[in-house]
């Protein structure tokens, strides 16, 4: 699909993937030119009242299987319907197979049916909105984010996140999981990823070259080839010389943090970088790490900042493995 026409990448996966981190750190990479389609409850007036009441209970407990499903199909194709005109590159968080998926689960907590039950009858509660589902979910770009390639060990990782876990939701996370694995099988996402406990930039870079041979929109990579060091230390411990030494001995070039930081800062509109998160300044140091990488593919560089009063502060060592 080329430049001239609205690309939708729909990120899909059981939950704490970070699916969400994933497009926000894609997000800024691009710029104005990537859309988020907004969370599933920004598109149905339903939520409302249901969030007023309790949303698990009404999932697991008094909200009828067939309103559940009714409620989602109708979140699902109403984002969809938004989706298709513009351009540039839109960001979904679960594309329309986690819709099948998040019933089956759901039914199969709600009504104690086995995996294959809970798949037919999710199919059934599904099968009023059935041609709009396909032609919505074949207007998406579906790439999935797995845990790891066992679902058991996925579900316990998925868990692990969590501060505190109810029966039910532990179930439907092992359902979940189950049924996407199931829906990977059956072909049903365009590339799937498995996490696996690997770095986000390493994920990040799997996600980008997924997606660039359908946007020029999207670089071909995250920091390809290149690893990062950080050399901490105490004021006048040496870390200064250390990277004089690179620079000047391995001809690596010398950055400032600070640099990078503040310019991923004004790309993005913020004016008070130091402010935020140590989150947020970690993925705005990256997102200024890996514009530079991209526009100086051609040396080895060192990344360094002097001013230690500086929050998100190290020395980073780059170089090609």
């Amino acid at each position: 699909m080329g430049d001239e026409a609205v690309t939708t990448l729909a990120l899909s996966g059981a939950d704490n993937t970070g699916k969400t981190k994933q497009l926000g750190i894609l997000a800024r990479r691009i710029g104005p030119a990537a859309v988020a389609s907004g969370p599933l409850d920004a598109h149905d007036a339903r939520w409302e009242e249901i969030k007023k009441n309790g949303m698990s209970a009404w999932w697991f407990q008094t909200g009828p299987v067939q309103e559940v499903a009714d409620v989602l199909a109708a979140s699902y194709l109403q984002r969809a319907s938004r989706s298709g005109a513009g351009t540039g590159l839109r960001l979904m968080d679960r594309g329309l197979p986690m819709l099948e998926a998040s019933v089956a689960a759901t039914a199969a907590v709600r009504e104690d049916l086995a995996p294959e039950q809970a798949a037919d009858r999710a199919r059934d509660l599904l099968e009023p909105y059935a041609q709009d589902l396909k032609s919505a979910e074949a207007g998406e770009h579906g790439i999935v984010l797995l845990h790891h390639e066992d679902p058991a060990v996925g579900t316990a990782r998925a868990l692990s996140h969590e501060t505190s876990v109810t029966p039910a939701y532990a179930d439907y996370q092992r359902h979940l999981h189950h049924q996407i694995h199931r829906l990977v099988g059956e072909g049903r996402f365009d590339g799937v990823i498995v996490v696996d406990n690997r770095s986000v930039v390493a994920v990040q870079h799997d996600l980008r070259r997924l997606l660039h041979p359908h946007t020029a929109l999207v670089p071909a990579g995250c920091l390809p080839g290149v690893r990062v060091v950080a050399l901490g230390g105490m004021s006048k411990s040496g870390k200064s010389t250390a990277v004089e030494y690179l620079r000047t001995r391995h001809t690596h070039a010398r950055l400032e943090i600070g640099y990078l930081v503040d310019d991923a800062a004004h790309r993005a509109g913020i004016d008070a970088p130091y402010v935020l998160a140590p989150v947020v300044r970690a993925e705005l140091l990256l997102d200024g790490l890996d514009r530079y990488a991209a526009a100086h593919h051609f040396h080895e560089f060192d990344v360094t900042s002097p001013d230690a009063r500086r929050p998100a502060v190290g020395r980073l060592h780059r170089y090609r493995g």
